[in-house]
């Protein structure tokens, strides 16, 4: 679930819960990762603060070396609601 978009001075950061756990994947601008939608009631715009309500995505990343980051955000999918659980 994207549950938030941290946005600090030279980094933002999507903010992700998965199984009991928070991970962040970190991007330099908006602009270089490509938002997907794939849901009726997707949000018109993408912006700084919490994600209302948490959105269920798939996450395309690259390894990062920044720490506290799960990866590099390349891609994030906005899928239904009632998309299969079992894809990892």
């Amino acid at each position: 679930m994207l549950t938030a978009i941290e946005c600090e001075t030279a980094r933002l950061a999507l903010v992700m819960e998965t199984d009991g756990r928070t991970l962040k994947f970190g991007l330099d601008k908006f602009e270089n990762v490509q938002f997907l939608s794939y849901r009726q009631d997707a949000p018109a715009r993408v912006g700084c603060g919490p994600v209302v309500p948490p959105q269920r995505v798939l996450a395309t990343y690259r390894a990062s070396s920044v720490a506290g980051e799960a990866g590099t955000a390349v891609a994030i999918e906005l899928i239904p609601d009632d998309f299969p659980n079992d894809i990892k």
